[in-house]
């Protein structure tokens, strides 16, 4: 929905921004979401089966490094090496997810954008990243800059709400803010996603649009 939308509404980005431009976007339907599940489907099943193989290899790596430090650590003189492996596996592994989360979205853009098998996009993942390494870059690091602040709106949030629940007759009202403010967080965090994926698909789509092919179902 968002690559229709992105390509009927091409001029979005160029002022002055008009009413008839913007609904020139708004491509989403039944219809078509069931005829993109149907085309597209089995390809994302593949891709989601591969990125969740990745996390359990992250998961298992993990256990076995804290198993086989918390054993060194029973020795005398090594008690340092459990926290120092428990700091090195967390960091590692919150930036294998990353990478995945990455290649993930961006094996996405590319089998939507050339409607390709995913060993093609696999294929052609490796020069898009190549040539357009700056910009994905950049694209990565925005998103982790948002992220990680609206992480850390979210700790403040609910530490100030934690404080106002000791407040006499106050506190009732804690409840409701608590999930109005996670309500909130989830709304964000999807639009967060959501931009990084079109941001991800729009980089590609100039890269490779002189062999793009058009996706031709409605």
């Amino acid at each position: 929905t968002l690559v229709r939308g992105g390509r009927a509404a091409a001029d979005l980005q160029r002022p002055p921004l008009r009413e008839d431009i913007v609904g020139t976007a708004g491509v989403s339907s039944f219809g078509g979401f069931m005829t993109a599940v149907s085309r597209f489907g089995r390809r994302f099943v593949m891709a989601g089966t591969w990125l969740y193989a990745g996390y359990a290899v992250i998961t298992g790596s993990v256990i076995a490094s804290l198993a086989l430090a918390t054993r060194v650590a029973e020795r005398a003189g090594w008690s340092v090496v459990l926290p120092l492996t428990v700091i090195g596996a967390t960091a590692g592994a919150l930036v294998v997810v990353a990478v995945l989360q990455l290649v993930y979205a961006l094996l996405q853009s590319i089998m939507l954008t050339d409607d390709c098998r995913l060993s093609t996009a696999v294929a052609r993942l490796r020069p898009f990243l190549v040539h357009d390494a700056r910009q994905i870059l950049g694209i990565f690091g925005v998103v982790l800059v948002l992220l990680v602040l609206a992480t850390a709106a979210s700790v403040l949030a609910t530490a100030g709400l934690a404080l106002v629940a000791w407040v006499p007759l106050v506190g009732l009202a804690v409840i409701p803010l608590q999930l109005a403010a996670w309500l909130l967080r989830g709304i964000v965090f999807h639009y967060v996603d959501l931009s990084a994926w079109s941001a991800y698909q729009s980089e590609y789509r100039r890269y490779a649009k002189p062999a793009a092919a058009r996706m031709y179902y409605v």
